[in-house]
């Protein structure tokens, strides 16, 4: 367990935003450069020229005679990267992760190609510096991760959250509209669901953005005097009972059919699966499952309280 995510579970980490995509922040640049000395530093045979070649491609996309006055030349290249700006720190993120990747991918080669064997040392030898270059992307990523910057790596370069999902606006939407008192429970179990994501607790995250959705549904029926069971009553039947309590209009209920099956099948089906018990075979959830999943529940509790606030503001006129 890293020490972000022990802080997390023991309550100590306290986060107000999700993401962040223009600040490379100094927590994250000395775990950078800790995670590249502690893998490299070591070792300095065949890895030197992929530094050097490194160090001679920032100089020229970076306009600099110097990078940094360092023995080595991947030392070279963190110096800068600690003291450079945050679109050039995060290009230099970007462009060591494809260093390292290259790397995996030319140890796995040599390893299936039997490239200058001399025995079966040689294979296991390519077979573990691979799954090292393996390790270190993955570390990488998940500081990022922890760190709340908003990147990720896919196919050779890093890709904003926002690119690909709804995350930036809807996210921020339920975040804010969950500060009112009214919502201060979900808006703790919405929260705990990213702080468990960005730790890499996938099952937990999707079990907390699930209560989340759920807790959301108890407090509008609580509020409005609609009768449901606190302890028994599912997502699928919380979201009947605001139906036919006529909390979504009757002409809109057509439409929302769809949103009532995605919902009752996509947000409470996906976190039972994980939540109970996998039997023989661990359940891996991909992040792009967490990511969908949290959205989802971003999406619909900004409706749903949105909802809400209409309608107390018709009953109060």
């Amino acid at each position: 367990m890293s020490f972000h995510a022990f802080t997390v579970r023991m309550g100590f980490q306290e986060q107000h935003d999700i993401y962040e995509y223009e600040e490379i922040n100094e927590r994250f640049r000395t775990q950078f450069t800790l995670i590249l000395r502690n893998a490299f530093d070591k070792n300095s045979s065949n890895d030197d020229s992929i530094w050097f070649e490194l160090e001679q491609y920032l100089k020229v996309e970076f306009s600099k005679t110097l990078l940094a006055n360092e023995s080595t030349s991947l030392q070279s290249v963190l110096k800068y990267f600690w003291n450079a700006n945050d679109i050039e720190a995060l290009y230099i993120i970007n462009k060591v992760l494809e260093v390292i990747k290259n790397l995996q991918n030319q140890y796995l080669n040599w390893e299936k190609e039997g490239y200058g064997w001399n025995s079966y040392n040689d294979e296991e030898y390519y077979r573990i510096q691979a799954k090292q270059m393996e390790n270190i992307v993955t570390q990488i990523s998940s500081k990022l991760l922890e760190n709340g910057i908003g990147y990720e790596f896919i196919n050779n370069h890093l890709v904003r959250f926002d690119n690909q999902y709804i995350h930036g606006e809807i996210v921020k939407d339920a975040i804010q509209l969950l500060q009112h008192h009214e919502f201060n429970a979900v808006s703790a179990e919405f929260m705990k669901a990213h702080e468990h994501y960005k730790s890499g607790n996938n099952k937990d995250a999707i079990t907390n953005a699930g209560k989340a959705f759920e807790s959301t549904m108890k407090i509008i029926c609580s509020k409005l005097g609609y009768k449901f069971n606190s302890d028994k009553d599912t997502a699928s039947k919380l979201i009947n009972n605001l139906i036919q309590n006529e909390f979504i209009p009757s002409y809109l209920q057509d439409h929302l059919s769809g949103v009532q099956k995605v919902l009752t099948s996509g947000i409470p089906t996906v976190r039972n699966k994980v939540s109970h018990g996998e039997g023989d075979i661990p359940i891996e959830i991909p992040s792009s499952m967490v990511r969908y999943i949290l959205n989802l529940c971003a999406t619909n509790i900004v409706f749903l309280v949105n909802a809400y606030e209409e309608k107390m503001n018709h009953i109060h006129v």
